[in-house]
């Protein structure tokens, strides 16, 4: 038995714990499909990837998207001996908050290089905007894609509107039959329809085409380049972000020199470094929450009886901060998906740097913004399934 199979052996013999044999390798299947990047290092990680799959952390396209990105990295020299094949047992925002640094830095990259690239643009494709689900359904008679025929499925895609899609329509799709020729997926059926989701940043998120799922389709079909050279135009300057409302717009971001301050309608992912986002009148709270594994660095922030740390301009915030960010969140969040950060998490404990005693602090839980209290000296807590977690804001 080769190393790839006996990978997708131990990932099979896990799922079926909590599945049937064939709906196990079903999901092992779409997996592969999904998630293409998952095939390197001969599927060493698929294992990981299933369990994040079955506790339901791999569940939207953005989700998918992330989970292939970040499989792209540890699959490389740099970091594929620091995993085990479960993934270390680490969540998804865990591993996303690791690697989001290489792979904004790679969404820049590939900007650049698409930058020097000449393209001669093919009008046999008419390119339409796709900003609801109410345009998608519109197509739902000719394809099987899920955001034409379920809302619910289009605002996954799209994190609840911070993305959106784009279709590219073959002139004559109408009339392309769905015959096999041996070319599948990138057939003439399949190349008749395709379905580009954009991130809130302006990077590409899925690409489908008219075969779906079947067939060897699946959301990965085509990269920036590929489909840059299909329409021949650069991607980056056909395909946008929506535009988000005029209060999230002209909230304000600090960069990464901790200097310099822009609106979110200013901040440019390709060319800009975001450090936080404005809460209140010159406070920030970071693209990143520490988690637990930073536990022992919040407990001396405490026990020295100081909220600032000197050595970045960072704090644990007060109880009326994080308020005041769970009051604001619908907004101070599309701004964090805009610049790449993480929003406020639901159903979560959020620590704050004011006392109740001398060992416990006082914190909120952001499922309804009750406040609450832990103990300081657990290095790790839960209560009623809500993992106890840090936020550190920025000051100037």
């Amino acid at each position: 038995m080769s190393r790839e199979s006996k990978n997708l052996h131990f990932a099979r013999r896990f799922a079926r714990q909590f599945k049937s044999e064939d709906d196990a390798n079903l999901l092992i299947e779409t997996i592969r499909k999904e998630i293409p990047n998952v095939r390197k290092a001969d599927c060493k990680f698929m294992l990981g990837v299933t369990r994040l799959c079955l506790d339901k952390e791999i569940i939207t396209g953005n989700d998918i998207g992330n989970m292939n990105e970040i499989i792209k990295f540890i699959t490389s020299d740099a970091h594929v001996n620091e995993y085990d094949y479960n993934l270390n047992g680490e969540h998804l925002k865990d591993l996303f908050k690791r690697f989001m640094g290489s792979i904004n830095e790679e969404i820049r990259s590939d900007f650049e290089k698409l930058s020097k690239m000449q393209f001669t643009k093919n009008d046999e494709y008419d390119i339409i905007e796709v900003p609801d689900y109410e345009t998608a359904s519109k197509y739902s008679e000719y394809t099987s894609w899920c955001i034409t025929h379920y809302s619910n499925m289009y605002d996954s895609y799209t994190t609840e509107g911070m993305g959106t899609f784009y279709f590219l329509l073959k002139k004559g799709f109408e009339n392309v039959k769905a015959v096999h020729n041996g070319d599948d997926p990138l057939d003439e059926y399949g190349l008749s329809m395709i379905a580009v989701s954009v991130n809130a940043n302006g990077s590409l998120n899925t690409c489908t085409c008219r075969w779906n799922h079947d067939n060897g389709g699946g959301d990965g079909m085509m990269n920036t380049e590929e489909i840059s050279r299909l329409i021949g135009m650069n991607f980056y300057n056909v395909f946008h972000a929506p535009k988000l409302p005029e209060e999230i717009m002209n909230i304000r971001v600090l960069l990464s020199d901790r200097k310099t301050i822009v609106k979110v309608s200013d901040f440019d992912s390709l060319t800009m470094k975001a450090a936080g986002i404005e809460v209140t009148d010159g406070k920030f709270v970071s693209l990143k929450h520490t988690r637990d594994d930073d536990y022992s660095k919040a407990i001396n922030w405490y026990r020295s009886n100081k909220r600032i740390d000197k050595n970045n301009g960072e704090y644990l915030p007060t109880y009326e901060e994080l308020k005041e960010w769970y009051d604001n969140r619908k907004i101070i969040n599309g701004a964090l998906i805009k610049v790449g950060g993480e929003p406020m998490d639901n159903n979560r404990f959020y620590w704050s740097s004011d006392e109740c005693t001398p060992g416990c602090a006082w914190g909120f839980v952001s499922s309804g913004g009750v406040r609450d209290w832990g103990f300081k000296g657990y290095n790790y807590y839960c209560s009623s399934n809500r993992c106890r977690a840090f936020v550190r804001p920025l000051s100037l």
